[in-house]
């Protein structure tokens, strides 16, 4: 599974007007439950943030991944938001976060999360890929971008 299968523009929001985590994990959150896939945003938050308790998915080179398994997930999708001036997540680095993609899955599901960590990581370790997502001008079009460069690491298209 890609991540283009779990992302649409409709959950993607360019330069969020957001200043601390739990702002961040409110925001992507909302964008999941909008769009059909947590039945509850409360319930999904908290369990993100039991999961950001064991060790923030503030990854670092301004990613973090926050990420949940529950109850209130009706079904497998992802969120994203850019924040420009960036956002203390706690990362590695030190350093704050920019581009935040949130991976939600169903309780009982399988480790597909962890597949999907691994896709954006390996997508997102590129600083050139990083920064064109920070550049996209639309939601439709940083969904382009990743669909391209997602593309281009797993299928060899370019």
């Amino acid at each position: 599974m890609y991540i283009s299968d779990l992302l649409t523009a409709d959950c993607i929001e360019l330069a969020a007007d957001v200043k601390t985590k739990d702002e961040v994990i409110a925001r992507l959150a909302e964008l999941l439950e909008k769009n059909g896939i947590v039945t509850d945003k409360a319930l999904f938050s908290e369990a993100v943030m039991a999961r950001e308790a064991m060790g923030s998915t503030g990854i670092s080179a301004g990613i973090a991944i926050p990420h949940a398994k529950s109850e209130a997930v009706a079904r497998p999708g992802i969120s994203v938001i850019t924040v420009p001036d960036g956002v203390d997540f706690q990362a590695r680095d030190g350093k704050p976060s920019k581009i935040f993609f949130m991976i939600a899955a169903p309780k009982d599901a399988n480790d597909l999360h962890i597949e999907m960590l691994g896709h954006i990581s390996l997508i997102l370790i590129d600083a050139a890929n990083r920064e064109k997502l920070l550049q996209a001008e639309s939601a439709d079009r940083f969904l382009s971008y990743f669909d391209r460069m997602e593309a281009k690491k797993f299928v060899g298209v370019d």
